[in-house]
């Protein structure tokens, strides 16, 4: 493990940001995602729920890659503490948008005019 200056916290691999090639492939990853995801839905090719699942699993690439790419968040040991955090919120963010699409699903032709 290397020594860090601890008089300049700006040193220590916690605070460091990205380097201008992860920006880029962290903008390319998504442009491609966001690419293949206009070309799925203009395309009409898939049904209904193929098109969800394939956009789904298009946005799980695109923001995985993002994670890993400009917030550095891996197993190291100096990254431990924020990839813990990432991973106990994770859930919470995936439950309140799966509870939000039941919601729309179920309750939405119910109190909705013309449903």
């Amino acid at each position: 493990m290397a020594e860090h200056d601890h008089r300049d916290p700006l040193s220590h691999p916690e605070v460091q940001q990205a380097s201008a090639r992860q920006y880029l492939i962290a903008y390319l990853l998504g442009l491609v995602a966001l690419l293949f995801s206009c070309i799925l839905t203009a395309g009409f090719d898939l049904s209904s729920h193929g098109t969800i699942a394939a956009i789904s699993i298009l946005a799980v690439i695109a923001a995985s890659g993002q994670v890993y790419l400009l917030f550095n968040l891996n197993l190291s040991k100096t990254m431990l503490w924020h990839t813990a955090a990432f991973v106990l919120t994770a859930p919470l963010v995936l439950m309140a948008i799966g509870l939000t699409l039941w919601m729309f699903h179920y309750l939405g032709p119910r109190t909705m005019l013309g449903g």
